[in-house]
């Protein structure tokens, strides 16, 4: 049995630990100050330490210095765009656009993000193309995330209408691992963080649930019960 000193002493370095990990997180100006970097892995890290924070800890004024850094000279551009739009900065956004030549892929990762800015020409162009995609592997495992990324409503509809489509076979994303199962069980697995009230959580190894064969029928009914009044967290990226 631990002594009371002992467990004292985990308490209190626990403590200690927790405390530590929170004065190292760097606030959202020091991280917007180092996307000014050299290093590419060090821009990466800042970007993906700025996504962890959520929309409402941004003031106008970090979003001025991040439009700063919104040039073609920047380590990973493509995710500050991301970025700038997860911030909803539509306007911004469409400047860069019109400032620079953009290759095939900076502009669908500009497209994409002006949704996410709330364009509502990009969006209906974006959902005017998904109606000609068919669901796929590729679509399913590459392309859902993105779209994911969005939050816009009529987006979501759109996946989750897919959803509650039966018997769309798709393949194992390991290569090692044989046979086939439903598509509709990776796109749970990207709407679930966004979707307020969700009936599942999302962890690093996929979706919580003590019984993975209710995942898609309880999803349905969810879908069923909650289509015209769910609503999407847009406070996280």
């Amino acid at each position: 049995m631990k002594t009371l000193n002992t467990i004292l002493f985990i308490l209190t370095f626990s403590l200690y630990i927790s405390a530590q990990s929170v004065s190292t997180m760097p606030s959202i100006e020091e991280c917007i100050s180092n996307l000014a970097s050299d290093d590419p892995k060090e821009v990466y890290s800042y970007i993906n330490k700025l996504k962890s924070f959520s929309y409402d800890k941004f003031s106008a004024t970090n979003k001025a210095e991040l439009n700063r850094t919104l040039n073609q000279d920047t380590p990973h551009v493509d995710c500050i765009i991301e970025l700038c739009g997860f911030l909803q900065m539509e306007e911004e956004l469409k400047a860069y656009a019109q400032n620079n030549k953009l290759s095939k892929r900076m502009k669908q990762t500009l497209n994409l993000a002006l949704v996410r800015a709330g364009d509502q020409d990009k969006l209906q162009n974006l959902l005017k193309n998904l109606k000609e995609i068919d669901v796929s592997d590729d679509y399913a495992y590459n392309l859902v995330p993105k779209l994911v990324y969005t939050t816009q409503k009529p987006v979501f509809d759109y996946l989750l209408n897919q959803i509650m489509e039966e018997n769309i076979v798709c393949k194992h994303p390991d290569m090692e691992t044989s046979g086939t199962f439903d598509c509709a069980n990776p796109m749970i697995e990207a709407i679930a963080p966004y979707i307020e009230d969700f009936p599942f959580d999302v962890n690093q190894f996929g979706i919580v649930s003590k019984n993975p064969s209710e995942i898609l029928p309880i999803t349905r009914k969810w879908i069923n019960d909650n289509m015209d009044k769910y609503s999407i967290n847009k406070n996280t990226y």
